[in-house]
């Protein structure tokens, strides 16, 4: 039996927009598995980007419990918290949060030097995984001078360059062709064979469904539905 990595018991959040409170997922269940790629979707504003964060440890909960590996994440002080978001997740985020003055490769490099990593090491792994997504001639350019689909593949091969048991997209084909966001899914599909990870993409591309181990629906901060 698949060890579950992610669970989410009775989630809860809103938001306050002056005097107004929206509230944008209502008692969310969930859980994914170790080597399992999940899918989920939803219209815009259904909250499947809420979700991640609070997965994520970016955002807190009103109420519920969120374990990542067994741990509540938004429950560890937040030195703790930081230092455990660092190594165990990946994320990718819908846009991109390059640092501007930095190369694709330096970018990508990031969460292995912020892990400490020596340099010629984590540099190389990430250089291997830009050519493998075919930026090869990309390398030493800043976001400023990459195109989106560019930008956009600089923030996966961020996001998967430390290995982490959990990574978190969102929307990780939404800026390429068929063909690159075929590429970048089998990347990930791999991922979860490799390294017994779990991955959540959040997406409204419906070609690249045959991927899902899972396929997740919310509606109005609610699951609906799940395959």
């Amino acid at each position: 039996m698949k060890k579950i990595t992610i669970e989410c018991h009775n989630i809860s959040k809103s938001f306050s927009n002056g005097s107004q409170t929206i509230q944008v997922l209502r008692n969310v269940n969930l859980a994914a598995h170790e080597n399992e790629l999940m899918m989920l979707m939803g219209p815009s504003g259904s909250g499947k980007t809420t979700l991640i964060s609070i997965i994520g440890g970016i955002l807190e909960q009103d109420s519920g419990e969120c374990l990542i590996l067994g741990k509540p994440i938004n429950q560890l002080p937040e030195q703790e918290k930081t230092i455990f978001r660092g190594n165990t997740i990946g994320f990718m985020f819908q846009n991109f949060t390059l640092v501007p003055t930095l190369t694709a490769l330096e970018n990508a490099a990031i969460p292995l030097l912020c892990l400490k990593q020596d340099p010629t090491r984590a540099y190389e792994r990430a250089k291997q995984l830009l050519c493998t997504i075919g930026l090869e001639k990309q390398l030493y350019k800043k976001p400023a001078q990459l195109s989106g689909g560019e930008q956009q593949r600089v923030a996966i091969a961020r996001a998967c360059v430390h290995m982490p048991k959990i990574i978190l997209c969102d929307e990780p084909t939404g800026f390429l062709d068929h063909e690159r966001g075929m590429q970048i899914m089998q990347i990930l599909k791999d991922l979860t064979v490799s390294n017994n990870c779990t991955i959540i993409v959040v997406t409204h591309d419906h070609r690249i469904l045959s991927f899902a181990d899972s396929i997740v629906e919310i509606e109005d901060g609610t699951i609906k539905q799940s395959k």
